[in-house]
């Protein structure tokens, strides 16, 4: 059960990955290194900076997304109440109405909806917390957002119904947190939580569910006509469950929340 909450925890399992998480080829194959913090530092207030979660990548593969790196941590200046210089600003907000005609200021939905960016870190922790990554290409997978997401017809914004597997997803997480059953990484001060465990599907595949928060990000879909929403997703790795991973608890018990989708809602 791995469970790495200590910056002597975060180090050590550094030191032993020994290849890119980002195309899952050597760090000695001659090409250039560098860092990459997972999520990147500008999301993080300079007080959380201690315990951060940092893989060596090639430096090709690491600067591959740092335009979008910055303009999210641009829309993390909403969650620490802080503006922006207009003249630094690359979010592109628009004043966009919902169905009721009310005005919210918004991202474009290639910014807001992040869903690379969070694939990213999850590949990230994946690789961290079991000394291995997996090819982007050859994994299925699938991650629902921590806000709503939607579509815009005549500049209007159709919101979409959450899929029945965010709150499954979402159910799973809470009860094996509550079991004690789960592989965690905590970084970033506290303020970055990824927690995951393993199960077998249907068709008999071990599958992965996962979670993840930074900060309270869920505040993220606020003042929206929909549901608050937490990260979660789910991949399938063809060689099946790692060695050191969790299994899922078979004990079934209620964990309901006023918060179905968000997996870090509290039980009551």
């Amino acid at each position: 059960m791995p469970s790495l909450t200590t910056e002597h925890d975060l180090q050590r399992a550094r030191r032993h990955l020994r290849i890119c998480y980002l195309c899952s080829r050597p760090l000695n194959d001659g090409r250039d290194t560098n860092r990459d913090h997972a999520p990147p530092r500008s999301l993080f207030l300079a007080e959380d900076h201690r315990s951060p979660l940092i893989l060596e990548t090639h430096k090709v593969c690491n600067q591959a997304r740092s335009d979008r790196d910055e303009i999210v941590g641009q829309l993390f200046h909403f969650l620490h109440g802080r503006s922006l210089d207009v003249s630094r600003d690359r979010r592109g907000l628009e004043a966009i109405p919902d169905a009721h005609g009310q005005l919210h200021t918004v991202l474009p939905a290639r910014h807001l909806f992040f869903s690379g960016e969070i694939d990213r870190w999850m590949r990230a922790c994946h690789a961290t917390l079991y000394g291995k990554p997996f090819s982007s290409q050859s994994v299925k997978r699938n991650l629902h957002p921590p806000l709503p997401t939607g579509r815009l017809e005549d500049r209007r914004i159709i919101f979409e119904a959450a899929l029945p597997q965010h709150a499954k997803f979402a159910e799973v997480i809470r009860r094996n947190r509550l079991s004690g059953n789960l592989d965690r990484i905590e970084a970033w001060n506290g303020r970055f939580i990824y927690e995951c465990v393993w199960v077998v599907s249907d068709d008999g595949r071990w599958l992965c569910m996962w979670a993840m928060r930074v900060y309270d990000w869920e505040r993220l879909g606020e003042g929206w006509p929909t549901e608050r929403r937490g990260c979660t997703g789910f991949y399938w790795l063809p060689e099946g469950r790692p060695r050191e991973a969790t299994v899922g608890t078979a004990l079934q018990f209620p964990v309901s929340s006023s918060h179905p989708l968000d997996p870090f809602a509290v039980v009551p």
